[in-house]
């Protein structure tokens, strides 16, 4: 019987020592890298929370990007010398490794939360939400894996920011973490939301400052410019928020109100950006101000419908181009010199004071509800808690009004004192008045 003939089958000798070397070095990875973990579970803790809280840090932290380079360097070295399978080995190790680094606080925020939320912002709302998660989010917290951020921690966090910050600030940070917990729930980065049972605390009060009459007259009768005066006026007047104001446009002009087009922030223009619903009604105009606004008109180069009331030259590529105006800019360079002359503190010429002055002396002249519609507000706590800051004398009215009303006509025993309304009231000597 004849046997077949017998073909050496060739191994090449650099494709077994890469192997060989592949297999001790994922062997002294796993000795210096699981080796420890198991270790250190057994600390402190149940040794299954304990391990896997251990475990899950290690393969999420900077040993974590060490270990996938270096997985990622031997996959590559085995791709070059042609390993079987190499190609889908290294594509695997890549995206495996990715996935367990990037999976962290700081990755998810800028890689997923940001993209996810930022045309629902508008461009002064995203520049401002995205510079505080980073500064009083982000940074405390780090890189610290989503999966074992717990609520005592989180909580820590907002507890420290209510010692040091204002209650906006406090508030902001308490709604954007449980915003950026419910979407990584949602995302299946985290197996639950540890932001549902985190609290808002007390932060210490805050001076919320308004103009008093006499300074507004005083400055409104110092401006002489008509563009100046008219964007002035608007502001104090009108409780336009400064990105409205701003990006007004001639055809926003109705002759007894404004209709906003769009907003503008640091000289843009964003056609139909509006910060809610309410923001898109109509912004009523006094009277004596609507001469203010038609002056203006009179006076202004290009009072054309799309051109913009407020306008600027435009700089840069836009060179040639009016655009609208940077707010901080026109209140610096145009206002604050005329309030240091009349001594009205600069920290009082700002949109967002002259439009809360409005909402405080509107409990004064109106109803709630009116002061709401007014400064267009979606939700009227807003109007409430926020821009009407409340009028001591306003409540003296009321409890006085309320107080004659219950006790006119009637006398109590004891020392007579006179009342405003003239009526005469007997208290008891043992009360003090």
């Amino acid at each position: 019987m004849l046997l077949p003939p017998r073909y050496p089958i060739p191994f090449p000798r650099a494709s077994i020592s890469a192997t060989v070397r592949m297999r001790r070095t994922f062997t002294l990875v796993t000795l210096f890298l699981i080796v420890p973990a198991v270790s250190f579970a057994q600390a402190g803790g149940t040794p299954f929370d304990t391990g896997f809280t251990a475990i899950q840090t290690l393969f999420t932290g900077t040993i974590a990007k060490v270990a996938s380079l270096v997985a990622i360097v031997i996959g590559g070295y085995a791709f070059a010398h042609g390993e079987p399978g190499a190609k889908k080995t290294l594509a695997g190790v890549a995206a495996g490794s990715g996935i367990t680094v990037m999976a962290v606080n700081d990755w998810f925020v800028e890689n997923r939360y940001f993209p996810m939320r930022e045309e629902r912002w508008r461009p002064a709302t995203k520049k401002t939400t995205e510079f505080e998660i980073r500064l009083y989010l982000v940074s405390p917290l780090g890189s610290k894996p989503m999966r074992i951020l717990n609520t005592f921690e989180l909580q820590v966090v907002l507890n420290k920011l209510a010692q040091t910050y204002s209650d906006s600030v406090v508030q902001h940070a308490y709604v954007n973490l449980k915003s950026i917990l419910k979407t990584a729930r949602k995302l299946k980065f985290v197996p639950e939301d540890p932001g549902e049972d985190l609290t808002m605390l007390d932060t210490k009060t805050v001076e919320k400052p308004t103009l008093s009459m006499e300074q507004i007259v005083a400055l409104v009768s110092a401006v002489t410019d008509p563009h100046d005066l008219c964007l002035l006026c608007i502001g104090i007047f009108c409780g336009t928020r400064t990105s409205e104001v701003l990006g007004l446009q001639w055809k926003s002009w109705q002759g007894d109100y404004l209709l906003p087009f769009g907003t503008a922030h640091e000289g843009q223009f964003f056609a139909g950006k509006l910060k809610t619903g309410a923001s898109r009604d109509a912004i009523p105009v006094p009277e004596p101000i609507r001469k203010v606004i038609a002056a203006w008109q009179r006076h202004c180069e290009d009072p054309s419908p799309e051109a913009f009331m407020f306008a600027t030259f435009g700089r840069g590529k836009r060179t040639g181009s009016d655009v609208p105006r940077h707010g901080k800019n026109f209140l610096r360079w145009r206002i604050h010199p005329i309030a240091e002359k009349l001594e009205i503190p600069t920290r009082l010429i700002t949109f967002q004071v002259m439009r809360r002055t409005l909402g405080t002396d509107l409990q004064k002249y109106g109803t709630l509800k009116e002061a709401q519609r007014i400064l267009r507000h979606a939700d009227i706590k807003t109007t409430g808690n926020v821009y009407m800051q409340a009028i001591p004398e306003s409540v003296m009215k009321a409890i006085n009004k309320r107080t004659r009303a219950v006790l006119k006509g009637q006398v109590i025993e004891g020392k007579s004192v006179t009342v405003p309304s003239g009526s005469q009231l007997r208290l008891k000597e043992s009360v003090s008045c």
